[in-house]
C-alpha cells in the first residue's frame, strides 16, 4: 500500500498576503499593496504630489512628512519672527506653498525680525544682524533697558569733512554702544548708563569740536546717576562751566554722580579752565577710574589749566594703573589737584607736569591723598616738585598725602614736599632721594 503525500507550493514574494498574489508586480502582494493594481504605489514607493497614497502609509501628499522633493512644490521652512527668512531646522517638503512657511531657510535667530541675511550690523551687543560673524556695525547705538533701540545716524566720523558736533542726551537708563572710529559728539549722561565703546583694529573715540563752528563742548558729562565707560578716546573737548569756575570737561562727575571709567584715553583739552584740565569730580561724586592715560596729548591743543592740569578732584576718586602726563598750570597741582576730596591712586604714573608749587599734586584743605606704588617722575615745580600740601593754618582742616612705595625719580628744581600754611606764610620744605619713598605728611605736622 502506498500513501501519497501532497505539498502544496506558496509563492514568496515581499509582504505578501494571504493569497501571494502580486496583480502589479510591484514586488509587493495584495496583503501588503495598499493598492495591488497600480505598479507606482506600494510601501516602498516615494510620497508623489498626485492625490493619492503612494507609500502606502495612509498619508496624501501634504499629509505626508516624506513628499519626494523631485516633485513638491519647494522645501518650505516656519518663518516665526516674519522678516521672510525661515529656521533652517524646520525644513518640510510641501506639495503647495503653505501659508505659514517661507522659501528661504538661512535665517540665524528667528525669533528676531531684525536679524536675517542681508540685514545691516549695527554698533554693540546685539549688533550681529546679517548672519555673517565676518562684517561688524559702525556708528553709535543706544539700547534702552526698556523700550526700541535708537540707532544715531546723525553721528558722524571725523573723517567726514564736515561733520557737525552732535550732543546725545542721555536721559533714561540703558546703554550707548560706540563702534570703531572717531565720532564727532559729546555725552550729556543723565541716568543709570553704559557707554562701551566696541574693541576693533581701529581706534574708538569722542571728538568734540565743530569744524563747521570751530566750537567745542566737554566730552563726557555725567549729572546724575550711575554711569559705566569704557574703551574711549576722548578728544578735543572744552571745560565745563561750574557756578562761577571752568571745570575739566573731558570726564566730568557731578555732584551725586558715580561713575566707573576703564580703558579711557583723555586729552587734547581746547580751553583753559580754572580746575583739573581734563577731569573734574565735583564734590558727593564718586569716581573710579582704572587703566587709563589722561594727558596734554599730541596734537598741539594743550590748553591750560588754572589748578590741577589733569585733575581736580573735590568729591572721591580712586584710580588705579592711571598715567597723568605733561599737566601744566598756572598755580599748584600740576597732574591733580584734591581740594576738600579724597584721592587714591594705585600704581599711577605721575609725569612730566609742572606747577609753581606741587610739580605732581596739591593737597588741599580738607583732603587727603593716598598713592601707592607707581612712580612720580619728570614733574617741575619751585616748591614741592612731587608735592604741596595747602592749609589756612590752627583751626582749620589739614590735608594729608601718604606715599607708600612710591617711586620718585628727576624731579625738581624745588625740594619734593612743601607745605604751605596759607594764612601764617610759613613753609616746610621736605627733600627725599630718588628711589622708593614711603613716607606720610600733613600740612601741620609736616613729613
Amino acid at each position: 500500500m502506498f500513501t501519497v503525500i501532497v505539498v502544496g507550493l506558496i509563492g514568496c514574494g515581499g509582504g505578501a498576503g494571504a493569497d501571494g498574489v502580486d496583480a502589479d508586480g510591484d514586488g509587493f502582494a495584495t496583503g501588503a499593496d495598499c493598492d495591488d493594481n497600480n505598479a507606482a504605489v506600494h510601501p516602498d514607493a516615494p510620497e508623489v504630489c498626485d492625490g493619492i497614497d503612494n507609500d502606502c502609509d495612509a498619508a496624501v501628499d501634504d499629509a505626508d512628512t516624506d513628499v519626494d522633493p523631485a516633485d513638491a512644490a519647494g522645501v518650505f521652512h516656519l518663518d516665526a519672527d516674519g522678516d521672510g527668512f525661515g529656521d533652517p531646522a524646520t525644513a518640510l517638503v510641501r506639495c503647495k506653498v503653505p501659508a505659514d512657511r517661507v522659501a528661504d531657510g538661512t535665517d540665524c535667530d528667528d525669533e528676531a525680525p531684525a536679524v536675517f541675511p542681508g540685514s545691516p550690523d549695527v554698533c554693540g551687543a546685539g549688533g550681529e544682524r546679517d548672519c555673517d560673524p565676518s562684517t561688524v556695525g559702525d556708528g553709535v547705538r543706544f539700547v534702552p533697558n526698556t523700550g526700541e533701540e535708537v540707532l544715531h545716524p546723525q553721528v558722524r566720523p571725523t573723517s567726514e569733512a564736515g561733520a557737525p558736533l552732535t550732543t546725545l542726551v542721555l536721559d533714561d537708563p540703558g546703554a550707548l554702544y560706540v563702534c570703531a572710529g572717531e565720532w564727532v559728539m559729546s555725552l550729556d549722561i543723565r541716568a543709570d548708563v553704559d557707554v562701551v565703546g566696541i574693541p576693533s583694529s581701529e581706534e574708538v573715540g569722542i571728538w568734540a569740536w565743530d569744524p563747521n563752528t570751530a566750537q567745542s563742548a566737554p566730552g563726557i558729562v555725567v549729572q546724575g546717576g550711575t554711569a559705566t565707560i569704557s574703551g574711549l578716546a576722548v578728544r578735543a573737548f572744552t571745560s565745563i562751566p561750574v557756578g562761577i569756575d571752568n571745570l575739566g570737561g573731558g570726564l566730568h562727575c557731578g555732584a551725586d554722580a558715580q561713575v566707573a571709567a576703564t580703558d579711557l584715553v583723555i586729552e587734547d583739552a581746547l580751553q583753559n579752565s580754572e580746575f583739573g584740565g581734563a577731569v573734574s569730580v565735583l564734590a558727593s561724586c564718586e569716581l573710579t577710574l582704572v587703566d587709563s592715560v589722561v594727558q596734554r596729548g599730541e596734537m598741539g591743543f594743550g590748553a591750560r589749566s588754572g589748578s590741577g592740569g589733569m585733575m581736580y578732584v573735590a568729591g572721591t576718586a580712586m584710580v588705579e594703573n592711571t598715567r597723568f602726563a605733561g599737566g601744566d598750570v598756572d598755580t599748584v597741582g600740576g597732574a591733580i589737584l584734591v581740594e576738600d576730596g579724597a584721592l587714591t591712586c594705585t600704581d599711577c604714573t605721575l609725569l612730566d607736569n609742572t606747577a609753581a608749587a606741587g610739580g605732581a599734586i596739591a593737597v588741599v584743605g580738607d583732603a587727603i591723598a593716598t598713592l601707592s606704588g607707581g612712580e612720580v617722575a619728570g614733574n617741575t615745580a619751585d616748591a614741592g616738585a612731587v608735592a604741596v600740601l595747602l592749609w589756612d593754618g590752627a583751626g582749620n582742616p589739614v590735608p594729608v598725602l601718604d606715599l607708600m612705595a612710591v617711586e620718585l625719580a628727576d624731579n625738581g628744581p624745588g625740594p619734593s614736599i612743601a607745605t604751605i600754611d596759607n594764612d601764617g606764610g610759613t613753609f616746610g620744605f621736605y627733600p627725599f632721594d630718588d628711589g622708593t619713598v614711603t613716607v606720610t605728611c600733613d600740612g601741620e605736622a609736616g613729613c
